[in-house]
């Protein structure tokens, strides 16, 4: 995930710099000089393993192999192929990119769904189900004459009510996407 997070600027920047010119290895210097977080360091290894001598083409091949990424995995082994073929790499990286940008879109929108169950949840829970309760129990106390909502169960509705709300919002937190 950490990956996938730049990939979509880094195969951006590529392109740019390929269209402009730029040659394959050099592109990937200055992505390793960029501050792309893991993609950096995935480029920099790269460079490494080219600059012992390896063929650009079998490096490339290799990373896309071990990449936990599958978008990190398609980019290389595109750009592996049309340097075989000797086809131009910028248009093959500009449909990854797409690729990438409407997964991101689908799991922003997936995530606002479930965001909205989970607010519903939230408002039953943390608001409508207290005010309700306490409600419930000043009526309960006139009819019985006797205090029902006694300093220990307003001390227990408030706890409760302080760890719901802190262990939702890690919950909320948990499932957000990494984008």
């Amino acid at each position: 995930r950490l990956i996938d997070r730049d990939l979509e600027y880094v195969l951006k920047d590529i392109q740019i710099q390929l269209t402009a010119g730029v040659p394959l290895f050099d592109t990937f210097v200055n992505i390793a000089r960029g501050e792309y977080g893991e993609c950096s360091t995935i480029s920099k290894g790269i460079i490494r393993e080219v600059e012992a001598g390896k063929a650009m083409g079998d490096v490339l091949d290799d990373v896309g192999m071990w990449s936990p990424s599958t978008f990190l995995r398609k980019s290389l082994w595109q750009i592996v192929n049309a340097l075989r073929s000797g086809s131009d790499v910028a248009e093959a990286l500009q449909v990854i990119s797409k690729e990438i940008r409407l997964d991101k879109e689908n799991r922003i929108k997936s995530y606002s769904k479930e965001l909205n169950l989970w607010g519903l949840i939230y408002m039953m829970i943390a608001v409508i189900l207290p005010s309700m309760g306490v409600t419930l129990m000043v009526i309960l106390s006139s009819f019985f004459g006797k205090g029902i909502i006694t300093e220990e169960r307003f001390w227990l509705i408030l706890f409760f009510l302080i760890v719901f709300q802190v262990l939702f919002i890690s919950f909320v937190n948990q499932k957000r996407p990494i984008i």
